[in-house]
């Protein structure tokens, strides 16, 4: 099974060790839980303290999907990590800002993440 709790640990270390995350001050994926769900409505979720990064069987079966998923919770925890009252927000400036350079970076559609 592709969607496993380990694989996501193993492509989150392998995600910050990259651009843009080598930059950030992420944490280790030792004090991140990571958890596969089975919610049809969402795609992934970021929930602080502890910080969790869940992604949904029921919306991610292909690769691609996958990581597109995991990065965009990963901005979220970074933007929460800056302080950022709204990390939760698709709006939020610093979400937006890192979307559209993690986006570049990878060769996606901004939209897409």
């Amino acid at each position: 099974m592709l969607l496993t709790n380990e694989n996501l640990k193993l492509l989150y270390k392998t995600f910050v060790r990259m651009a843009p995350f080598d930059a950030l001050d992420m944490p280790e994926a030792s004090e991140v839980k990571f958890k596969v769900i089975k919610d049809e409505d969402i795609y992934g979720l970021y929930e602080p303290e502890p910080h969790i990064i869940c992604v949904s069987a029921g919306r991610c079966s292909h690769f691609d999907t996958i990581v597109k998923t995991l990065l965009h919770e990963m901005i979220h925890m970074y933007c929460f990590l800056e302080g950022e009252n709204t990390y939760e927000m698709h709006s939020n400036r610093l979400f937006k800002k890192l979307i559209k350079k993690t986006a570049d970076l990878y060769g996606f559609d901004p939209k897409e993440l």
